[in-house]
């Protein structure tokens, strides 16, 4: 699946902790992934298998409007992953971390704040977190 866009739905409060000149930067929504042939898919924190794990799905987790959309492809994290497939994997088990797994680049998403583990926030991050064991 070719990545053609990445947009960020936010709730008003992410707007503050965004940069995309970043590494890193977390939200409590979610993540769209739009790739070529009109496919979507969501990611973002949720409940299961365990708590505070992180998630896919081809609709939004959240059914309510975000406050803000934001396109995020151009962002350094992220622009090395358009226009080229991705696959999604999980690192582990209990789902903490899903590594997008692009031809020249990866990018993690975990469900952890600020380094705390099992959080109700989504990680986004170009380096692979260390998992607590």
């Amino acid at each position: 699946m070719k990545l053609k866009r990445v947009v960020y739905e936010l709730y008003d409060a992410d707007m503050q902790s965004l940069s995309k000149d970043d590494d890193w930067h977390e939200l409590d929504r979610e993540i769209s992934l739009n790739f070529e042939g009109d496919k979507k898919i969501y990611i973002s924190w949720c409940d299961t298998p365990v708590q505070f794990c992180v998630s896919y799905q081809d609709s939004r987790f959240n059914r309510n409007e975000p406050d803000h959309h934001i396109d995020v492809s151009s962002w350094r994290i992220w622009q090395n992953l358009i226009g080229f497939d991705l696959k999604l994997l999980y690192l582990e088990e209990s789902r903490q971390v899903l590594h997008l797994k692009g031809e020249k680049c990866s990018v993690y998403l975990s469900s952890q704040s600020q380094g705390s583990w099992l959080s109700d926030v989504l990680h986004i991050s170009s380096k692979r977190p260390k998992l607590k064991t």
